[in-house]
């Protein structure tokens, strides 16, 4: 893992809103809803390196675009 904190989340592509989602990073190089819907569902095989697929992650990535605005951060 680089030193350097990006500005998206490198799994949905979203950017991260706060502290949580930058602790989430160092810990699981996702954002804090990444970690909880795909980290934390198979924590070993994460740890071992498996991400979600192309197409888990734009069906996750439409469900966090269904809520709030003020929810929510993208480019």
């Amino acid at each position: 893992m680089s030193d350097r904190i990006p500005h998206d989340c490198p799994v949905c592509g979203l950017m991260f809103r706060d502290m949580n989602d930058v602790l989430s990073y160092e810990e699981y190089e996702c954002c804090t809803d990444c970690q909880d819907h795909f980290a934390y569902r198979d924590l070993t095989a994460w740890r071992q390196g498996r991400r979600p697929t192309q197409q888990e992650v734009e069906e996750f990535r439409k469900t966090l675009l269904s809520r709030a605005p003020y929810l929510v951060t993208k480019l």
